[in-house]
């Protein structure tokens, strides 16, 4: 009873992704790609929902941002939170005026974290090429040129 939609979820992870990447880019964005997204557990209505974001990696034009949902239910007395949804989506940067790609300012990384968080996103973001080209198929198995 009371349990929110999918959609209502991938619009606040849209729209959270969407500041950070504003945000790092001091700028105009456009979502290019959802990744991933996992939905771990129901929310409902009386949840209150914690949406954060982080910036993962910073390429040319675009910039790949993490978005995590928890939940907490405001009816307990003890503290519930939960993570209920986590997506990896992808924005680019654009002009203000011609509305084309521009180059987006680099990200500082500090820790070791931050930076295998960055690698992992230049590993996904190079699938995804991939993928386009035709190189690999959607479940991930290397074409062959016999196909």
């Amino acid at each position: 009873e009371g349990m929110m939609y999918a959609g209502q979820l991938l619009s606040l992870l849209d729209i959270v992704g969407g500041t950070c990447a504003f945000k790092h880019c001091h700028g105009p964005i456009v979502t290019v790609t959802i990744d991933s997204v996992r939905f771990l557990a129901p929310a409902f209505a009386h949840d209150a929902l914690i949406v954060s974001g982080r910036v993962n990696a910073v390429f040319r034009s675009s910039v790949e941002i993490e978005v995590t949902i928890e939940k907490e239910n405001l009816f307990q007395d003890h503290e519930t939170r939960s993570v209920c949804c986590k997506g990896t989506l992808v924005f680019v940067h654009l002009d203000p005026k011609s509305r084309r790609p521009l180059k987006c300012p680099p990200l500082k990384m500090t820790t070791d974290q931050e930076k295998a968080r960055s690698q992992a996103a230049l590993l996904r973001k190079q699938e995804r090429a991939a993928e386009r080209s035709g190189m690999v198929s959607s479940n991930g198995n290397n074409r062959s040129s016999k196909e």
